[in-house]
């Protein structure tokens, strides 16, 4: 008999940009879909929602903390490792991929989900180490990376579910509208500087939101 998954989310926090706004509302779809699942925010976050404060462990680790407080977030994080007994853990994002590399019990099978096109920007080296654990533990990748044979030198192709606009998407016969729109945080990876150069070469107004 096949027993059913238990599935732990491991996010940053519960807010913050769009890696952790798909991660929330993909939590919330497995819930409605009867799924036994629990979500742990390793960050500090914003007051939890009762209805699903039982769901939710909110490890408080500060922001931009050194190594011993991120160590010491460690451990809880293993104790609700311990606690939960998951299946399934999805690591959202370079700390959870940190964290879940160094689960010491085997029998858990790790998804790691890549959310930006730049990962471990400015921390190679320890992202190297941490994509090595990985792959030794046989995660499956994730990434919304279109484009990328691999998301890390060395690993398995991931499996791509791609944003649904990309910088090389097919414009065929539609009209380029009148106005455009850039929403997101003004970094880098976030590319503001290829939605104003489009305005500016077609001639548009641009909000920057």
């Amino acid at each position: 008999m096949t027993h059913p998954p238990k599935v732990m989310f491991v996010v940053n926090s519960l807010s913050g940009g769009g890696a952790e706004a798909s991660a929330v509302k993909v939590f919330h779809a497995l819930i409605d879909s009867g799924i036994d699942i629990r979500l742990v925010a390793i960050n500090n976050t914003e007051e939890l929602s009762s209805q699903f404060s039982s769901r939710i462990r909110a490890l408080d680790r500060k922001w931009k903390s050194g190594p011993t407080q991120t160590l010491r977030i460690f451990f809880k994080f293993l104790s609700e490792v311990r606690s939960f007994k998951p299946t399934i853990v999805v690591a959202h994002c370079e700390l959870p991929e940190l964290y879940c590399a160094f689960i010491p019990w085997t029998g858990i099978r790790i998804i790691a989900v890549e959310h930006t096109s730049q990962p471990w920007r400015g921390r190679k080296v320890i992202g190297f180490l941490v994509r090595t654990a990985l792959r030794i533990r046989k995660a499956s990748w994730v990434t919304v990376i279109n484009g990328n044979s691999k998301i890390w030198s060395g690993e398995r192709n991931p499996i791509l579910i791609a944003n649904p606009v990309s910088k090389n998407m097919e414009l065929g016969t539609n009209r380029i509208p009148e106005r455009f729109a850039f929403i997101g945080r003004l970094r880098s990876e976030k590319r503001p500087q290829i939605a104003i150069r489009a305005s500016v070469q077609n001639n548009v107004s641009i909000a920057v939101i």
